[in-house]
């Protein structure tokens, strides 16, 4: 795979990871250091897979997010900042003052990405016997 064109490899790696047939697809900036084409491309695949699973990820590519996202989670430096549909975290006037600076992320996910996490951390409680911290959890 060492010689794949980048936006190629990050693919394969996406399929790679859905030949397990997650029901919770997690992803870590899937389109960064990607150019314009393969950020579409992508997107369309993940589109297409949160149809028929959960899907969370972290992005900083806020049109990916919008496009993609029913919920989206702004952190700043591990605190919850905003949370809400596209529309309504980007209406906030402290995400503009944040922009993408130091300690910031965007968490987006769908539907079922959102209860998907919920599940888990119920899950977890009730495995330990104790209560996790939420909000580092929540999408």
């Amino acid at each position: 795979m060492g010689r794949l064109p980048y936006g190629l490899k990050k693919r394969v790696e996406l399929a790679r990871a859905l030949a397990a047939e997650p029901k919770l697809l997690m992803l870590d900036e899937p389109m960064a250091g990607m150019g314009h084409e393969d950020v579409h491309t992508v997107a369309e695949i993940i589109r297409e897979v949160a149809r028929t699973r959960a899907v969370l990820m972290v992005e900083h590519n806020l049109s990916v997010v919008e496009d993609i996202c029913d919920h989206v989670t702004v952190l700043q430096r591990g605190e919850i900042l905003a949370e809400g549909d596209y529309a309504a975290v980007a209406a906030d006037p402290r995400i503009h003052l944040v922009g993408h600076g130091p300690g910031a992320s965007t968490i987006g996910a769908n539907r079922a990405g959102r209860a998907a996490v919920n599940r888990l951390v119920r899950d977890l409680e009730a495995g330990l016997g104790a209560s996790l911290d939420r909000e580092l959890v929540r999408a």
